[in-house]
């Protein structure tokens, strides 16, 4: 069995109709489709299939296929998928098939099925929502045409650009429930993950205030010596990064944590000096 280059925790089908290269840009957009396929432990799989196979004569595919113990990917994150009818939708977006349908109610999509199968997307969609920068907020009509990132369906991209008439994932699709999920709502870590990152940043705050150097001054006594005490105290922070847990109520990634808390290394430009 093939493991995903992206993720390897996950089974890679490579899907027959792809588009290699992103030759507009990286992703902007995590987009939703559904895949009008019932409920089964199976679906993804054999979605997945399908699109490996070109079944039917139709040259289709998606980034990711999700049922409720699985998920596929089919395509790499760094290729383009041939799913939402148009070229931005194709182009910019990580696209996902969930299994079900677009007439469900929402009560069949928050079912026991739907509950697992969004506790499987989750992870990855924060993953690589983080790896690309993505914000995980759900896109008006408005914002795609000014190709605002974030969250959106392949309904939405087809009213924004036309090219198809799908409606999936359809009118009562869960938004709020999926995007709770995937935020956490307002408290994405837990209190002693909170107090650290508070100090994290305090920490920085102090270094870059304190660090002329950085700012293009320089020191009168010894800057040697200054920039190794630096050094030694960016140390510190990098191994307070490291020792994070994500138990408890955490729901973000060891490595994502620490992506996000090395962006904010990046913005006071403490990282990459000598």
């Amino acid at each position: 069995m093939a493991t995903s280059p992206d993720h390897p925790e996950l089974q890679f089908v490579q899907a027959s109709g792809y588009t290699k290269g992103r030759a507009d840009g990286p992703p902007l957009w995590i987009v939703i489709h559904d895949m009008e396929a019932h409920e089964t432990p199976t679906t993804a799989e054999n979605t997945a299939n399908y699109f490996a196979t070109g079944a039917g004569g139709r040259s289709v595919s998606s980034h990711y296929c999700a049922d409720s113990d699985s998920v596929v990917q089919c395509v790499l994150l760094k290729d383009v998928a041939w799913t939402v009818g148009n070229r931005p939708g194709n182009y910019r977006g990580i696209n996902w098939e969930l299994s079900g349908f677009a007439a469900q109610t929402r009560e069949q999509w928050l079912d026991e099925f739907g509950l697992a199968m969004f506790d499987q997307i989750a992870p990855i969609i924060r993953a690589d929502a983080a790896e690309y920068g993505i914000p995980l907020e759900r896109r008006t009509i408005a914002e795609l045409q000014a190709y605002q990132p974030g969250i959106t369906s392949h309904n939405d991209l087809g009213k924004a650009f036309g090219g198809t008439d799908h409606t999936d994932p359809g009118p009562n699709f869960p938004w709020d429930y999926l995007l709770e999920l995937l935020t956490g709502g307002d408290d994405m870590f837990g209190p002693e993950q909170e107090a650290l990152l508070d100090d994290m940043a305090w920490r920085m705050d102090a270094i870059y205030a304190n660090s002329p150097v950085l700012r293009g001054g320089t020191y009168v006594n010894d800057p040697e010596l200054k920039v190794n005490q630096l050094h030694a105290k960016l140390a510190e922070l990098e191994a307070k990064i490291d020792a994070i847990e994500t138990g408890g109520t955490v729901v973000m990634t060891q490595a994502q944590i620490e992506a996000a808390v090395r962006k904010e290394l990046d913005k006071t430009k403490l990282t990459g000096q000598s």
